[in-house]
């Protein structure tokens, strides 16, 4: 008997140390393989500085400063190598996947907990982000182990009911060093993600839901009908006996406060790049689909991976079978249910969303699958027929989840257009092809950090704009024409690089400008994800002279309409004119607007108009602050049947109440310009 269950215990062992060697291999094979990109590159920045500088700076980025402050210690141990500062996070990843089976043991049983850790080993999802120089797959491991320590301190516990001769529950103490490590992992993945709060929050409803069905369980003792006929006194004494659980969250906001001041700023100030609204339809299903198919298998594949595995997900959470209950089932769904839910009614407010944001979930997802898995494999009817076709079906499910995992990790290695920015190559092909006196603008400019990392030249580099974060609320407008033209002064050559330009210039003054006034230069190859453009600056015309016309004519807004250019003031039907209009903020605005430019014909009827959002999608009226000067671009085309005369050209902005009048008059529009169609 002993020999045999130490058979058994050896063979676990031999088991997840197996799937642990998998994981291991699967997130160290090229983990240098790809260019570090934007995050990677902002991670670095930050460890790379001392400690009071990483936290400070970590105060301004959208990130808790603990996984800095970690790739700092780790870097100055092992190196800035790719391979070096990307291993912290492929080891994390790793322990992530031991602690899944740990917690599938506790929570569940033994064989659920090792199908979750095979399918985290085994997850595209979790291999991406165990290869890349952030704090996800720190985040993962520290929310497991939480998990882990709040299921080994209440699960066991027996029932109040169980104990005879107790009129009233025994304290519920749990053991020590669970409590430990759920205060400490809990702070820690709070100070890596602030995020983890869904995942505390899933914790403490599961910890209601323990303490309801103990409070409200039936009596099992003659001696225990008291209790029972005083419901709300035993839901107090187990209100009391569970101090300690209550203890430890209020240390955990306690050793939170400190942060609480940046957090909220960052709250406050992180205003998104994304137009529009994201659903919570989407956040389902972009979360479900990375979570089963790693977000890179072809559209077949992938739908019947997620079809498969959330299936699965619901049959674990609701099937009853032996080694599992009912109320550890109800944790597990919890810790899934309650992120995916406070997502998407974060992300209806700020529509800012990618599933790795949600990436502490998925080691429940896959214990769920784990557990759908063995439900449709041990169901036996008396050795029957459909017995044999329940556990064919878990077979063509398991069969499927590894077509789609072979897939989408080929995808992740070796498909290109997975792959990250090639900053790399750029910094490479910029380096060797250089002249003396060249200058580097790099649009946008929070890309500086990973092109620093990989530039090796000796020319001047100039951020556009300078900053470490994504410009959201700072992008650039028509002033940057100036500071172009101080920029190029004197160099005889411009490089620039550009990744996410329509959200550092969202009105393309910079592109314009070198476009229309330079001579364009080739670039003899193409860049993964980025663009390489040079331009000659001998004997270029000055960038950001300004309007050609003046109008200063101020709406009923905080808002002006600076000038204009026009392309010409006569021209023939079927030709275009070109317009630029020149807007000045003069205050915050409250609404978003839209510009009409009309071409009106001399009986005031519209001959042809163009309509554009002031400013642009990303970057509308409402983001505007106090001077901003913004040009936006509109072409008129002239019908070709248009009868010769003289036509004015109105312009004027509105919104869904109509249109906006000007401050000094009541009329709701400007006639700026006549032309006459010969």
């Amino acid at each position: 008997m002993l020999s045999g269950r130490r058979s058994a215990v050896g063979g676990r062992l031999a088991a997840i140390l197996m799937i642990c060697w998998l994981a291991f291999g699967l997130r160290v094979y090229r983990l240098d393989a790809q260019s570090l990109w934007y995050d990677e590159g902002l991670s670095i920045h930050l460890a790379s500085q001392p400690f009071p500088v990483t936290v400070s700076e970590s105060a301004v980025t959208d990130h808790p400063p603990l996984h800095a402050l970690m790739l700092g210690a780790w870097m100055r141990a092992a190196g800035r190598s790719e391979f070096a500062v990307r291993f912290l996070s492929a080891w994390w990843s790793v322990l992530a996947v031991a602690l899944t089976w740990r917690l599938g043991r506790v929570l569940l049983m033994d064989v659920i907990g090792a199908i979750g850790a095979l399918l985290m080993a085994a997850s595209a999802f979790a291999v991406w982000y165990a290869q890349e120089t952030r704090g996800y797959s720190l985040l993962l491991a520290l929310t497991l182990i939480a998990a882990w320590a709040f299921a080994s301190t209440l699960i066991p516990c027996p029932s109040p009911y169980q104990r005879e001769g107790r009129r009233f529950p025994r304290p519920l103490r749990g053991r020590r060093w669970a409590w430990t490590s759920f205060v400490v992992s809990s702070i820690a993945a709070l100070y890596t993600h602030y995020y983890a709060a869904f995942t505390l929050l899933a914790l403490n409803l599961a910890f209601l839901a323990v303490l309801a069905c103990r409070c409200f369980s039936p009596p099992r003792h003659k001696d225990t009908r008291e209790i029972q006929s005083h419901k709300l006194g035993v839901l107090v004494s187990w209100w009391l006996t569970g101090r300690g659980f209550w203890l430890s969250q209020l240390i955990i906001v306690l050793g939170f406060v400190p942060w609480l001041p940046a957090a909220i700023r960052q709250a406050a100030t992180n205003v998104t790049y994304f137009p529009g609204r994201v659903g919570w339809q989407t956040v389902v299903a972009d979360t479900l689909y990375a979570f089963a198919s790693g977000d890179v298998a072809p559209t077949t594949v992938a739908a019947w991976a997620v079809g498969v595995m959330g299936v699965l997900a619901v049959v674990g959470a609701f099937a009853e079978q032996p080694g599992t209950t009912r109320l550890n089932r109800v944790i597990a769904a919890l810790w899934v249910a309650v992120p995916v839910t406070l997502m998407a009614v974060i992300v209806w407010q700020k529509p800012k969303f990618a599933p790795r944001y949600l990436i502490e979930a998925l080691p429940a997802f896959y214990l769920l699958t784990g557990a759908g898995f063995t439900a449709l494999w041990r169901f036996v009817e008396q050795d029957g027929i459909l017995s044999y076709m329940r556990r064919a079906m878990a077979l063509v499910c398991a069969g499927i989840w590894l077509v789609a995992s072979v897939i989408s990790l080929r995808a992740t290695y070796l498909d290109p257009n997975r792959q990250r920015p090639d900053m790399r190559s750029v910094a490479a092909y910029i380096a060797a092809n250089e002249r003396p006196g060249d200058v580097i603008v790099l649009l946008s400019g929070h890309q500086s950090p990973v092109f620093e990392y990989y530039y090796r030249g000796t020319n001047r580099t100039a951020p556009m704009p300078d900053g470490i974060m994504p410009p959201a609320q700072s992008p650039l407008d028509y002033r940057a024409a100036q500071q172009l033209e101080n920029i190029s002064r004197g160099a005889p050559r411009l490089w620039l690089v550009l990744w996410q330009p329509e959200l550092a210039d969202p009105t393309d003054v910079v592109m314009s400008e070198l476009m229309g006034k330079t001579r364009r230069l080739g670039v003899g190859r193409d860049f993964q994800g980025m663009a390489l453009m040079l331009f000659d600056l001998q004997d270029h015309a000055p960038f950001g002279k300004g309007a050609q016309h003046i109008t200063d004519r101020r709406f009923a807004e905080p808002l002006t309409l600076a000038g204009y250019d026009l392309s010409a003031t006569a021209c023939a039907p079927g030709e275009s004119l070109d317009l630029a209009l020149y807007w000045r903020a003069a205050g915050p605005i409250t609404r978003n607007y839209t510009v009409f430019t009309h071409l009106l014909a001399p009986d005031g009827s519209l001959a042809t108009g163009s309509d554009h959002i002031a400013g642009a999608d990303n970057y509308p009226t409402s983001l505007w602050t106090t001077g901003t000067l913004i040009r936006n671009r509109f072409t008129l085309r002239v019908p070709p049947d248009t009868p010769p005369g003289t036509y004015n050209i109105e312009v004027g902005l509105y919104d869904a109440r109509g249109r906006l009048k000007l401050a000094d008059s009541d009329t709701d529009r400007i006639l700026l310009a006549q032309v006459v169609v010969k």
